[in-house]
């Protein structure tokens, strides 16, 4: 995630990114906000580097299932946290909570940005009342 978000900061193209859409999609199901996010983008970086129908229904497949997996970062004060079991302890060895089942600006943000790309990469198949969501650097 970070090599192709330099470049996309820089503006650089990318090469042929088939190797890393193959990767994303083998990854499990994330458990925290990072993982979560890093591979919806690189699947949406990458996939504007290969053809246009490659590994389509397994991006899409990609897609819903992180649709369906914000459901477990959401807690009852209706916030999204980090983890799934609770809020983001510590952000860089900076103790930032004691993890509670609350939501946290950290999760929040990853998922929002996650949910974003998600909604993307559904491009036309996405849910009706969606089409507002766009991504966007941060």
């Amino acid at each position: 995630m970070k090599i192709l978000s330099g470049m996309q900061w820089i503006g650089n193209p990318y090469p042929d990114c088939a190797a890393l859409i193959d990767f994303a999609i083998r990854q499990p199901c994330a458990e925290d906000g990072c993982e979560f996010l890093n591979q919806l983008f690189v699947i949406q970086q990458a996939r504007k580097a290969v053809a246009e129908k490659y590994r389509e229904e397994e991006i899409r497949s990609v897609a819903l299932r992180a649709i369906e997996l914000i459901s477990r970062f959401r807690k009852p004060d209706g916030g999204l946290s980090f983890f799934t079991k609770g809020a983001q302890h510590n952000y860089y060895n900076a103790k930032v909570s004691n993890g509670r089942f609350v939501g946290d600006l950290h999760g929040a943000a990853m998922m929002t940005w996650g949910l974003s790309l998600a909604l993307e990469l559904l491009g036309d198949d996405r849910p009706v009342g969606s089409e507002c969501w766009r991504s966007y650097k941060p």
